[in-house]
């Protein structure tokens, strides 16, 4: 009886200076379980406190205790106070490389520095999208900016800078591509390029450019992003076009102009030559239209 009331006293002052260690952004009754067995009367998914923020504590007092001992009817005459906080840990470059590689499986990748500020243990996760150009006054580093996940809803950012080095084969601009106008065999070649990653996707393929559209110019020798490419309309403005017009059972077929260009299943308005009214109707295929609505007179 005399040692436990001894130890009494020093328990609170161990529990305060080494704080129970936490993985997820709330507090449950099974983590007040772990500190006192007779918080297991609570039910282990309860939610009792939100997580603190990394490098804090979220500390319950023994009054605090003791309310939530006694809404849930559990005999607690002598609560201690206790704390919680997320572990912290300085990032391992192996686990950033490991990432890094990931998004770049084809490439050369060197750690040249590292966000060194403890983190919580968590997964890294570096993203494509998070890294920047290369710098000018440091050419072939560039700034790749991630963070590590710690929690389903909590994550840190961290950064490194790197050096990236990768062979590409793909396909290149053999001469100016003008915006809006589609892309034929004779203006291509395929090329290996080395150096830093690009951080969008380019053609690999002639196929995936041959008849396609540029939204905007691509210079000579240029890399060709997928994105700067459209596929080339159905129809363009001023082609004839058959026209089916369907009203309930009745079916009529003429010759009508497009007065813009257009894809399937775009409506757009077209006009009758014969009177010159227009009308809009749905592109369906490269050349048959179907009749939207009523509207005026063809």
């Amino acid at each position: 009886m005399l040692i436990r009331t001894l130890l009494s006293g020093l328990v609170p002052i161990a529990v305060s200076a080494a704080c129970l260690p936490l993985t997820g952004d709330r507090i449950f009754g099974r983590d007040l379980a772990m500190f006192d067995g007779r918080f297991s009367a609570l039910p282990a998914s309860l939610t009792v406190g939100s997580a603190p923020v990394p490098g804090a504590r979220r500390t319950f007092a023994p009054t605090e205790l003791a309310r939530l001992a006694r809404a849930y009817g559990i005999a607690l005459s002598d609560p201690l106070e206790v704390c919680f906080e997320i572990p912290l840990k300085q990032i391992e470059s192996a686990d950033v490389l490991a990432e890094m590689r990931r998004s770049f499986p084809s490439a050369e990748v060197s750690i040249v520095e590292l966000s060194n500020g403890p983190v919580p243990a968590g997964k890294v996760e570096f993203a494509v999208s998070g890294l920047e150009p290369t710098w000018v006054s440091q050419p072939g580093i560039q700034l790749w900016h991630g963070y590590v996940r710690y929690s389903e809803t909590r994550r840190v950012p961290v950064w490194a800078r790197v050096s990236i080095s990768q062979t590409v084969t793909a396909v290149v601009a053999a001469r100016d591509l003008a915006a809006n106008v589609p892309v034929d065999a004779s203006a291509l070649r395929m090329e290996k390029r080395s150096g830093s990653p690009v951080s969008q996707s380019v053609a690999t393929r002639f196929e995936d450019v041959i008849g396609r559209i540029p939204k905007r110019t691509v210079k000579a020798g240029a890399l060709i992003p997928l994105s700067a490419l459209e596929k080339a309309p159905d129809v363009r403005r001023g082609d004839a076009v058959q026209v089916q017009v369907v009203s309930g059972s009745a079916r009529l077929q003429l010759r009508a102009v497009a007065e813009r260009d257009g894809r399937s299943g775009e409506v757009l308005e077209f006009r009758n030559p014969s009177s010159g009214k227009t009308f809009r109707a749905r592109l369906d295929g490269p050349r048959a239209v179907v009749l939207v609505g009523r509207g005026p007179g063809l």
